[in-house]
């Protein structure tokens, strides 16, 4: 029997986040770490939080970890959104 290939997929495409973001660590100021930085904030509030909601409301979808993992992602966003803010205001020019 051969494992399902979307969670693979779904922990091959979290990896690639973490080590993106991760080697753009040193490099906040570029246009290149705001887009890792607004593409992650994205993935979070859209493919995981709202997914995660919609499936539990509509999908049926429950367990322990559903709660936790939302509340985590939305924590993730808004620190995403936040960092961004910053580097907004840091900038001048």
């Amino acid at each position: 029997m051969h494992p399902e290939p979307m969670p693979r997929m779904f922990g091959g495409a979290i990896f690639t986040i973490g080590l993106s973001c991760w080697l753009a660590r040193e490099d906040s100021a570029s246009m290149a770490a705001r887009g890792l930085v607004t593409a992650t904030a994205f993935y979070d509030l859209i493919f995981v939080a709202a997914l995660l909601l919609a499936t539990r409301f509509v999908g049926g979808l429950y367990g322990i970890a559903l709660w936790p993992t939302v509340v985590l992602h939305l924590g993730l966003a808004v620190s995403s959104l936040f960092c961004l803010r910053q580097s907004s205001v840091v900038r001048v020019g």
